[in-house]
């Protein structure tokens, strides 16, 4: 299953510590690969340092009131937690 599948289908903590999970092995398996012109690694991160990675999730949980203004009002906190996550690997 893809991470952007795994992602859809948290709504408790079983599913969101798989999700973890493989956030960490797509970054585990990113490290050493080639990064475009772009800034973006094989896997899509967009962040490289752990400092990046937060203040990106960061800005996204700021900046969307943690999901609220993409309609995510109604999502478990589970799921919110994942897509914040996930917003540090993709969130410029």
């Amino acid at each position: 299953m893809e991470l952007h599948e795994m992602l859809e289908r948290v709504d408790g903590p079983e599913t969101f510590l798989d999700f973890v999970r493989a956030l960490c092995a797509d970054r585990e398996a990113e490290v050493g690969q080639t990064v475009d012109l772009s800034g973006r690694g094989a896997n899509g991160w967009e962040n490289h340092t752990i400092e990046d990675f937060l203040n990106a999730a960061l800005a996204w949980g700021e900046s969307t009131n943690m999901g609220e203004t993409q309609d995510m009002a109604h999502e478990s906190p589970w799921k919110r937690c994942a897509d914040f996550l996930w917003c540090g690997k993709i969130y410029e």
